[in-house]
């Protein structure tokens, strides 16, 4: 008799923010402002630090978010949205039946701002248990989607080896960390701007 197993299944949740439109316009300019003081820093950092410069200088500008003074996480202006997302997170984890006593806990966030071309490889956010992305200012269902490996080859099953979410403002996807994705290469002419947090 053969016994067949499970393993790794790929939860993604979504969710849309219902008063994103009161926020979308000040949270937007409000990340341009900062990106733009940080530009010359960025940089430098990039040229200077051995560890980065990777093909994509998206995830370059994270690990800058990481050492620079700004923190996003205290920007007081994110505060509704990040109150949100925090109870977005808990909802998550208690429908997986992972909820922990206290609740998730966001340690670290940062955003990304995506020019024409950009794009970010794929990587994961491994030291966290869960992470999102939220759609703060895109051209509805146009930009660059969001990546996520299935697992699958693709060579023995018909459907196709990744799994994607598309743009669209106001909308949150949350994953586990450990789950490898990506951002297709942005090729339209206005900004895509995300939002990324990790939880443990």
């Amino acid at each position: 008799m053969i016994h067949i197993e499970q393993w790794f299944p790929i939860y993604i949740g979504y969710t849309l923010n219902p008063f994103h439109k009161e926020i979308e316009d000040e949270l937007t300019q409000e990340c341009l402002k900062i990106k733009k003081s940080y530009k010359k820093d960025f940089e430098k950092f990039r040229k200077e630090d051995i560890n980065v410069s990777s093909p994509s200088a998206l995830l370059d500008w994270f690990q800058f978010q990481q050492d620079a003074d700004y923190k996003l996480l205290e920007d007081q202006k994110f505060n509704r949205l990040h109150s949100w997302i925090d109870d977005q997170i808990n909802i998550y984890a208690e429908k997986l039946e992972v909820w922990k006593e206290g609740g998730l806990k966001c340690v670290d966030g940062w955003f990304n701002v995506y020019e024409k071309y950009e794009h970010a490889d794929f990587h994961c956010h491994r030291g966290s248990d869960f992470s999102c992305v939220y759609f703060l200012n895109c051209e509805e269902h146009a930009g660059a989607k969001l990546l996520f490996k299935s697992g699958r080859s693709g060579k023995s099953y018909s459907e196709d080896p990744f799994v994607f979410h598309e743009s669209f403002p106001g909308k949150l996807v949350i994953f586990s960390s450990y789950l490898d994705h990506a951002v297709q290469q942005h090729n339209t002419d206005n900004l895509r701007i995300t939002l990324a947090y990790n939880y443990i």
